[in-house]
């Protein structure tokens, strides 16, 4: 997948250049106190494409205190400020920090989570990426019904509000009436995250790994101490209760969202036709995934076992 132009041409042929502080402007103490800590035990990655859920899971993840804090830490957006705090002037020290960093209380455990987009945009190339990271255990995480999440998306970028601890009812509102219907945009949009999900499937098929495939949909079917049960059986971690309190992270669809992608759907369905049946078998590996832990056995296994990676 292409980055967009103006993203291209301010990284130039090395990608992460630009994101990071020159080195005379990186605190060596900071950086130095965080490497000299012990590297996690376990690190885990989760993909995912924008507008999946992804913010609730990671905050789920976070809140179970097993996990580590799980964030986007290669957010071409978020990356600079994150590497100018820990004193980090390359991609290496950036890696290595972050491991560390993103740790939780237990100070074992470390995740985070990347689009494709983010990938290509910091490492410039998966080989690059696969190089540091294809060991890993791993989520991936999608939405089955992509023409509601390109509407969502579309719609985050025109209202500018993303999740709900930034938006509240007010604000919701107020964008929801100035939103018009633009088929365009979100046919631009849905491009985007189908491109995404191929771009990532290409990967993991290259690199061999099993991911726990995971979707919006059947994520929001469970509790939040239920997901974060999923995802730490695949972990290899035992599981425990979700601290009490309620998570940030709500829905913030509207009808206008529904009303939306029914005309959009109505519009384009042939297109929709057949990218549906180019997804299917994508959706099809999804496998059913609950609290009792019958979700990911037999992926999680596969995830940590080199022989089995290698013959997938």
């Amino acid at each position: 997948m292409a980055l967009p132009a103006p993203l291209a041409r301010l990284l130039g042929r090395d990608p992460a250049r630009a994101l990071f502080p020159p080195p005379e402007r990186c605190d060596a103490a900071t950086r130095e106190a965080l490497l000299a800590r012990p590297a996690p035990r376990l690190q885990h990655v989760t993909f995912f494409t924008p507008r999946s859920g992804s913010s609730w899971l990671g905050d789920v993840m976070s809140r179970s205190r097993r996990m580590g804090v799980v964030r986007e830490a290669f957010n071409p957006a978020f990356l600079p400020k994150i590497a100018a705090r820990l004193g980090t002037p390359d991609l290496d020290s950036y890696c290595a920090a972050i491991a560390r960093h993103y740790c939780g209380r237990a100070g074992d455990v470390s995740g985070f989570q990347i689009t494709h987009a983010q990938l290509r945009a910091v490492f410039g190339r998966s080989g690059a990426f696969l190089d540091r990271y294809a060991g890993l255990p791993c989520f991936w995480l999608l939405r089955e019904d992509i023409v509601a999440q390109a509407v969502s998306l579309w719609k985050m970028q025109v209202t500018r509000l993303a999740h709900a601890p930034q938006a509240d009812a007010a604000a919701i509102r107020a964008g929801d009436a100035d939103l018009a219907y633009d088929g365009r945009a979100i046919l631009r949009w849905l491009r985007h995250i189908r491109a995404a999900e191929t771009g990532t499937e290409r990967m993991l098929a290259r690199a061999g790994l099993d991911p726990l495939r995971m979707s919006y949909e059947r994520n929001v079917a469970l509790s939040p101490g239920a997901l974060a049960d999923v995802a730490a059986r695949h972990l290899g971690l035992d599981p425990r209760p979700l601290p009490p309190g309620p998570s940030p992270h709500r829905r913030i669809a509207t009808r206008v969202n529904a009303e939306h992608a029914a005309r959009f759907r109505a519009e384009h369905h042939a297109t929709l036709d057949r990218l549906a049946e180019a997804r299917a078998p994508m959706l099809a590996r999804i496998r059913p995934y609950d609290a009792a832990g019958t979700a990911s056995a037999d992926q999680a296994a596969g995830s940590r076992d080199p022989k089995r990676r290698a013959s997938s």
